[in-house]
């Protein structure tokens, strides 16, 4: 049973949802607020109990020195990342439930698993055209039309770097590039 992956890329406002089963993204968000973002991650409480869910955030890596909304957007995805440990460790009220998966990944990760490091041009849209050609190879068959949608129909904007957050982690986890991250308290500093 594939799990069900909800991928957050994290801004200093809004941030880029996907959640995204079985090669089709069920809902994105280009958008979302922090609130918003909080509350579907709680959906993985409920979720869990139908099949495996995989939380992932984008972790921001600074180089040089780091403005302030650099260390917010940073901030805010550690935030995330500890309301993913404390659903993951919630008790679903005696239900039989399937794991919830963590994964926190810079975004050099996120673009070697794409094999898209070496891209020419911007990194937004090598993920992009990425994500598309791994969908059907044609923006006309992965994203569709309102009357004809594809597997990634609505998504847009910042919602595309979380589907490759999604992409990304789960080549990582079936290639074992990644393991699941540890609680913050634990997480490594570098």
């Amino acid at each position: 049973m594939s799990p069900i992956v909800i991928a957050i890329d994290p801004g200093t406002r809004t941030h880029g949802v996907v959640v995204y089963r079985d090669r089709e993204v069920v809902s994105a968000s280009k958008d979302a607020t922090t609130a918003s973002v909080c509350s579907i991650l709680w959906s993985a409480h409920i979720l869990r109990r139908s099949r495996p869910v995989i939380l992932t955030v984008e972790r921001i890596s600074a180089m040089g020195i780091a403005g302030n909304d650099v260390v917010h957007t940073a901030e805010i995805s550690a935030r995330f990342v500890e309301l993913a440990h404390r659903i993951a460790d919630s008790d679903p009220d005696g239900h039989p439930v399937h794991p919830v998966h963590v994964y926190w990944l810079r975004r050099w990760q996120v673009l070697a698993m794409l094999a898209v490091s070496g891209a020419k041009g911007s990194k937004d849209s090598a993920v992009r055209r990425a994500m598309i050609e791994e969908h059907g190879g044609a923006k006309s068959i992965a994203v569709g039309t309102k009357a004809k949608p594809g597997p990634l129909y609505g998504v847009t904007s910042h919602a595309w770097q979380a589907l490759g957050l999604a992409r990304a982690t789960i080549i990582g986890r079936a290639t074992g590039q990644i393991d699941p991250c540890a609680p913050i308290s634990t997480q490594e500093t570098t």
